[in-house]
């Protein structure tokens, strides 16, 4: 019996469908059997479009192929419904044949935006909105981009060539997400669906546990501990365009962008739930103690054992950190935009906090 990805419910198997291939990718993975490839990507029929994950996979398969798949399951993954394809399963190519796809896009917060979902359905209120002319391969525009925030966290947005009302609720329907420099945003233009909305501003800052945080996402607050600070740290010169280090003043990647002189630590934080390396710059210094201006980083920096003198202030201590969380070659790094020491009350009224989940 033929299904229907409409139809699909969690913990089936058995699953025969015909559908087409709305994207797909590949990635190395070790198992206990050791190290394999697997394919992930959207499948979708006349009835809507679901993600899917498989162990194997025709090597000839493309995007807006047509298969035909035998003895499939489904699980929920990330309270998602998901289709799985093994070895049991038979993927038959439909040569020539074409399928209309009801695009589907899963409404999703901020907090569980992840590049496993190319297009999604959000909704949140647009921030601090800024403008800028874009020239591209087919055509010049205006790009406006600012963050959507919604009761989980932020994102960046893009939106090319339609302009977005600040501190504005919106729903955007099918907004592309992609990375960019570690970072989570989404995309939309005139192509998306795009409605005005009324949404309750975030009652107050957006608190997480460490072992909470699973995919890069912004404006969140963290309590916990500076366990290990890393032995470097000190004085760097950072491109105003994209924040990367500027070796001998100039960015490899953007040479003609100014630069800004920046502090930096690195370090790792811990809450009781796990824990996270991150870093923090001048801001954030700045922010913890206003001792700490431009000038008297200087000369903390440029002492020999560096900035020995913010590690005794910092390590140790329990601090709220406000930042980002992005992805990197060891992992997920919480960027530290502004901290500060918590008081007695703060750390009773924490203590308390935990006591009762546990």
């Amino acid at each position: 019996m033929l299904f229907k990805i409409a139809d699909l419910k969690p913990d089936s198997s058995n699953i025969d469908l015909i559908v087409k291939v709305i994207s797909i990718n590949q990635k190395e993975a070790n198992t206990q059997r050791g190290p394999t490839t697997y394919y992930y990507g959207i499948i979708g029929d006349t009835s809507g479009t679901i993600p899917f994950t498989a162990w194997t996979m025709t090597s000839s398969v493309r995007v807006n192929d047509v298969l035909e798949l035998k003895n499939c399951s489904v699980k929920l993954y990330n309270d998602r419904l998901r289709l799985y394809i093994d070895a049991r399963t038979q993927v038959i190519l439909r040569p020539g044949e074409e399928m209309e796809v009801r695009r589907t896009y899963p409404l999703l917060k901020i907090r569980n935006v992840s590049v496993r979902d190319p297009y999604i359905a959000v909704e949140g209120i647009v921030r601090d909105i800024k403008e800028r002319s874009y020239t591209g391969r087919e055509k010049s525009g205006t790009l406006y981009y600012g963050l959507l925030e919604d009761e989980t966290g932020n994102i960046r947005i893009n939106s090319f060539d339609v302009k977005l009302e600040e501190n504005t609720g919106y729903r955007f329907t099918g907004a592309k997400v992609s990375e960019y420099n570690n970072r989570l945003r989404i995309s939309v233009n005139d192509k998306t669906g795009i409605q005005k909305i009324k949404i309750d501003p975030t009652p107050g800052p957006v608190y997480y546990d460490i072992h909470e945080l699973k995919s890069p996402i912004s404006g969140i607050f963290i309590n916990g501990f500076i366990v290990n600070m890393g032995d470097k740290g000190g004085a760097v010169y950072r491109c105003q365009e994209c924040r990367k280090t500027a070796e001998n003043g100039k960015c490899p990647d953007h040479p003609d962008a100014p630069v800004y002189r920046d502090y930096f630590l690195y370090f790792t934080m811990e809450d009781g739930t796990g824990y996270i390396q991150g870093t923090c710059g001048k801001s954030a210094l700045i922010s913890y103690k206003s001792e700490w201006n431009e000038s008297e980083l200087d000369r903390i920096a440029s002492e020999d054992q560096g900035m020995t003198e913010v590690k005794k202030e910092i390590l140790g201590k329990l601090i709220t950190a406000k930042g980002e969380v992005v992805n990197s070659q060891n992992g997920m790094t919480l960027r530290i935009s502004e901290m500060k020491p918590l008081g007695q009350n703060e750390i009773a009224d924490l203590s308390r906090k935990y006591l009762e989940e546990v």
